[in-house]
């Protein structure tokens, strides 16, 4: 697992991410809100599970966010899954 980073953000549509809770993510888009200019992710939750579920977004600012994680790692709040 790799902490993520912007730059893996925006150029990483389809990149697959493991929230801290465990739950594994797509990256759809990186959108600019007009409102606040701030950088937002689109993703939606990774399997079949999840087909009907719609797409969340969080300002990046939280993506990058430093959380410790159960292992007691501190850790960006999404890591990008190995091999991806």
């Amino acid at each position: 697992m790799h902490n993520v980073t912007r730059e893996m953000l925006l150029d990483g549509v389809g990149v697959c991410l493991r929230h801290y809770k465990g739950t594994e993510y797509i990256v759809m888009l990186v959108t600019l809100d007009a409102s606040t200019q701030e950088l937002r992710v689109v993703y939606k939750p990774n399997g079949r599970q999840y087909e009907r579920t719609p797409p969340w977004d969080r300002v990046l600012s939280e993506f990058l966010e430093l959380i410790v994680w159960p292992d007691g790692i501190e850790r960006t709040r999404f890591v990008k899954l190995a091999g991806d």
